[in-house]
C-alpha cells in the first residue's frame, strides 16, 4: 500500500464516521485488512487504498444492518503530539463535535460522500468508483450535503 499509516488513518476515520464508534470501526478495519491481505494477489488493483475504502464502507454498512442500530457519532480520536497547545486541542475538539452533530443529520450516502470529499480529499471520480455510483450522482449528493451542512451550521451554531 502506498503509505500505510496515512491510509490507515483515512480508513479508520471513514469506518468511525459510518459505524459511530471507534471500537467497532477498528474491528471492521481489522477484518477488512485480513481479507484484503489474504486475497491481495488475486486482485488486479490500480489503487489498494480505493479498494480498501470500498471494502471498509461495505463492511461498515453490513455491520450497521446486522446490529440494526442507527448511526450515532462518537468523537473521532485523532493522534496529537503532546506538544500541541491544549487550548487549540480543545477548540479543535469542539469544532469536531459540532461537525459530527451536523453530519449525523445527513443520510448515509450524503454523509459518506461529504466525508470522502471534504475530510479525506478524494476526487469526485474516485468517490464515484469507491461507491459504485455515477460522477453526476456524486456531484448532486455532495452539493446537497454541503447545502445541508451550511443550513444546519447556521441554524445551530450562529
Amino acid at each position: 500500500m502506498e503509505n500505510f499509516h496515512t491510509s490507515h488513518q483515512k480508513l479508520l476515520r471513514l469506518a468511525n464516521r459510518i459505524v459511530g464508534n471507534l471500537s467497532d470501526a477498528e474491528d471492521v478495519l481489522q477484518d477488512c485488512y485480513e481479507k484484503f491481505f489474504l486475497k491481495m494477489d488475486s486482485y488486479d488493483l490500480k489503487s489498494s487504498e480505493a479498494f480498501l475504502m470500498t471494502m471498509v464502507r461495505n463492511a461498515c454498512l453490513d455491520l450497521i444492518k446486522k446490529k440494526h442500530t442507527i448511526y450515532q457519532s462518537e468523537d473521532v480520536l485523532l493522534n496529537y503530539s503532546s506538544s500541541e497547545n491544549p487550548e487549540k486541542l480543545i477548540e479543535f475538539k469542539e469544532s469536531e463535535n459540532r461537525l459530527d452533530k451536523i453530519l449525523n443529520q445527513l443520510n448515509e450516502k450524503h454523509r459518506t460522500i461529504y466525508h470522502l470529499r471534504e475530510i479525506e480529499g478524494y476526487e469526485l471520480e474516485e468517490i464515484a468508483k469507491v461507491l459504485s455510483i455515477t460522477n453526476e450522482d456524486v456531484r448532486t449528493c455532495l452539493s446537497r450535503a454541503r447545502k445541508k451542512v451550511r443550513e444546519l451550521y447556521l441554524t445551530h451554531f450562529s
